[in-house]
């Protein structure tokens, strides 16, 4: 029930706000147009428009196919058809569908979709992109794999919580999108729209589950994964105790964070790399991540996530321990930045704007200054030589939600007490200005920074999540209601076990 009261009075609540806020500064380009019509044009519009009316639209549907077990209702004679005829049964489609959700990496969907033809076909889309955004296809089921949805139950097994989700879908209203709608080529009504109607009471039935694609790990990865492979990189230890960084970080969330998603990038990698052997020899963690985006996507997202978790941890201290910042770094956010108070909401700002799961990072671009840069997933301005990043905030959901939910910006406020300016000021001097990378922790060379010395660090409030500067300048103008939050059709408790009522409230 937590999930589903968080996930439905925040996370989607907040979409519909920041829609209708966006949506006012052009409201004549709006008039007469339903939800729908907005999500088909929405890559053409506004990123806020195309972020916040997918995350409008996208749950809708997710609430809408979505039912208690006992009342899942069965699949129509002409869904059944079309499932056989596209995956050749319905246990081959389950386990595609399966296979998609794992596989997104990062924030983002798993669609069943209905394309021109009329067949079905699965398809995945980032963050809150939607299949019906430039008429790609017309979605008839989603299932949501942004970490809010399934975090504080499932934590990092987001196979578990795929597998069990299969047991709560809606058919009854899954065929009724088929039928009423998809196969008459029109997209499936917003609940947000004034003629948004609760689907029909679901009938009785079971729902197979079959085992689902591990969180980031594709059917390759898990081919690959039954191989022997030699270990290549080995996790460090952690420079301090689980519970060291609280009560900025619980013990809790640095132990899922260390111990299973950054080992799962590790172990990962090896795995990857294993098979192009010779392609890697005598290369560095940092060797690989320069040339990450010409290679495999498996090297390049676990590479990046084996990478930028090391500068994480080394950049991090207790409270009473941050270090100081040199005179040289001192001089060089000065320069940079105007003061250190510019720095911080810089940076605090870059981390808010986020949108899914990323990094914001202060990096030593060619020329030696510093400036802040943000990526995707686990992408790293080393990628290509953009640039040296010296400091990075993780905004993946799983490094704060457990303790902050979806309140980014009170992680991000508190996060910045946490810094160690000390190991910050080392990857500056030593590393960044003379050209070179900050070594990784993976590494056989890594070595533990110096004890750092005692300093206070000064606290600014940072940017909600997905909440830009124009946002935020937006929330203060008294912008017309356009689109309202229907009423969930069920409690926040009624998918429980798979979806706890926090989590639903959440989103």
């Amino acid at each position: 029930a937590q999930t589903m009261e968080l996930h439905f009075s925040k996370h989607h609540a907040g979409y519909i706000t920041n829609l209708n806020k966006a949506i006012a500064t052009n409201a004549s380009s709006f008039d007469s147009l339903s939800l729908t019509d907005i999500i088909e044009v929405a890559k053409e519009q506004d990123v806020l428009v195309r972020n916040n009316g997918g995350g409008a639209y996208n749950h809708d549907l997710f609430w809408k196919a979505m039912a208690p077990v006992d009342g899942v209702g069965q699949r129509s004679a002409a869904l059944e058809q079309a499932i056989t005829s596209a995956f050749g049964s319905y246990d081959a489609f389950e386990e595609a569908l399966s296979e998609a959700a794992g596989s997104v990496f990062g924030s983002g969907w798993a669609w069943l979709v209905v394309g021109r033809t009329g067949a079905l076909s699965i398809m995945t889309s980032p963050n809150q992109d939607s299949p019906l955004m430039g008429l790609e296809a017309i979605p008839i089921l989603g299932i949501d794999v942004w970490e809010h949805a399934y975090y504080l139950n499932y934590q990092n097994r987001r196979a578990e919580y795929i597998a069990a989700w299969m047991n709560i879908i809606n058919w009854t209203q899954v065929s009724e999108n088929f039928e009423s709608y998809a196969l008459e080529g029109s997209p499936v009504p917003s609940l947000t729209e004034e003629e948004a109607t609760t689907a029909p009471p679901p009938e009785d039935s079971d729902a197979d589950v079959l085992s689902a694609a591990a969180n980031g790990d594709t059917l390759r990865s898990r081919q690959l994964a039954e191989a022997d492979a030699p270990v290549v990189f080995e996790q460090a230890e952690l420079p301090y105790a689980y519970d060291a960084l609280e009560p900025v970080i619980d013990a809790q969330t640095m132990e899922l964070h260390f111990s299973k998603h950054h080992a799962g990038y590790i172990t990962n990698l090896n795995k990857a790399i294993a098979t192009n052997a010779s392609s890697f020899d005598s290369l560095s963690l940092t060797d690989i991540i320069e040339v990450a985006k010409e290679q495999d996507v498996l090297v390049r997202n676990n590479g990046g996530g084996a990478y930028n978790h090391d500068l994480f941890w080394k950049a991090m201290a207790p409270v009473d321990g941050v270090g100081q910042r040199s005179a040289a770094l001192e001089q060089a956010i000065t320069s940079a930045f105007g003061s250190y108070d510019a720095f911080e909401e810089a940076l605090s700002e870059a981390a808010g704007s986020v949108f899914g799961s990323g990094w914001a990072w202060l990096v030593v671009g060619r020329t030696g200054a510093l400036s802040i840069m943000t990526s995707p997933n686990q992408d790293s301005p080393l990628m290509g030589l953009e640039a040296i990043p010296i400091l990075g905030i993780d905004v993946w959901e799983h490094a704060y939600y457990l303790n902050y939910q979806n309140r980014r910006a009170e992680y991000i406020a508190a996060w910045m007490n946490i810094i160690n300016w000390t190991q910050v000021s080392e990857n500056f001097e030593s590393y960044a200005l003379e050209g070179s990378p900050v070594p990784s922790l993976t590494e056989e060379e890594a070595t533990t920074a110096p004890p750092p010395e005692d300093s206070d660090a000064d606290v600014l409030s940072a940017a909600a999540n997905g909440d830009t500067l124009r946002s935020r300048q937006l929330a203060e103008a008294d912008a017309p209601v356009v689109f309202e939050q229907a009423e969930l059709p069920y409690a926040y408790d009624a998918l429980e076990p798979v979806i706890d009522a926090q989590t639903m409230e959440l989103h």
